[in-house]
């Protein structure tokens, strides 16, 4: 991978806004919204025995469940939530796009729980006409590695996750779901959705064949920073490009500008930087989709 400065252009500023998704094991941020919050709780009642494969949950255009399970013996256990939406129904990746709500996952409340690490597969971008932004559609699957503080006890895993949907009208839910198992014990249904989950994740780079080939910073105008990368895909058409930063910057969907067979140019600008400080060594993650594949790629801007 090649990234390189070219000298600056003027551009034109485009609107845009970005939350990031909030993962924590503190209090969680609270929101305010013009809609009323939809909340459904599911403490679980099922025995022991069963609680590894926690309930479905329904509302009004979602359902889902909370599983967990050992992978094995000496393995770190994991989890999975799984969500439905009704069809014509959308919800929103961990970076939203120039609109919409990202999701906030909290595991304030559980027990026997250190830390987690979520995965998120790749959205799709959906034009609405006013906003672009990056979604979810029908089922999607969110696998959960977990970090027990004792191997040898039970854990008990409440998640409150807050997320949003859209159809003719967008409103907020917030969900909220138990799960108590043993991490010692494995459950193959639940590992088994937990696979299907990380089978979908977005994998490593492939030097030559599916990657961010080079990253050029175009231009630095304000507050804002303008880029083009030139990407190789498996399959040139229909090939989408997601990009992220910190989270003070908010970036605008990346435009395709050229192609030269499977290599293609994509164009896409940053905004909200503050000016007094220089870009170098600011972290960069790609997300790039063809043919119903995806890696990420982080770059760190030189």
């Amino acid at each position: 991978m090649v990234l390189r400065r070219r000298a600056s252009r003027d551009y034109e500023r485009l609107p845009a806004r970005r939350q990031s998704t909030i993962v924590t094991m503190s209090k969680m941020r609270r929101l305010s919204f013009v809609v009323v919050t939809a909340i459904l709780a599911s403490l679980a009642s099922t025995s022991l025995a069963n609680a590894d494969m926690g309930p479905w949950i329904a509302a009004e255009a979602i359902k889902f469940r909370l599983v967990a399970t050992a992978r094995g013996v000496g393995e770190t256990p994991v989890a999975a939530l799984e969500l439905v939406l009704d069809p014509g129904w959308k919800s929103y990746w961990r970076t939203p796009g120039e609109g919409g709500l990202p999701p906030i996952l909290d595991f304030d409340n559980s027990s026997n729980l250190a830390a987690v690490s979520v995965g998120f597969p790749a959205p799709r971008r959906h034009n609405d006409g006013y906003t672009v932004t990056n979604i979810y559609e029908g089922r999607w699957i969110l696998p959960i590695e977990l970090t027990p503080e004792q191997v040898s006890s039970l854990m008990t895993m409440n998640l409150r996750m807050q997320l949003g949907v859209c159809e003719l009208i967008c409103f907020p839910l917030e969900i909220e779901a138990s799960v108590t198992f043993s991490p010692n014990v494995v459950d193959h249904a639940a590992l088994a959705l937990f696979d299907e989950g990380t089978a979908l994740l977005p994998s490593a780079p492939l030097p030559g064949e599916f990657e961010i080939s080079s990253l050029d910073l175009i231009a630095i105008t304000g507050e804002a920073a303008r880029f083009e990368a030139v990407v190789i895909v498996p399959q040139a058409f229909g090939a989408e490009l997601f990009v992220e930063g910190p989270a003070a910057w908010l970036p605008s969907a990346p435009q395709q500008i050229a192609r030269d067979g499977n290599r293609l140019t994509f164009s896409f600008a940053f905004h909200r930087l503050d000016p007094a400080v220089s870009p170098s060594g600011t972290v960069l993650t790609f997300t790039l989709v063809s043919s119903g594949d995806a890696i990420e790629q982080r770059i760190v801007l030189p």
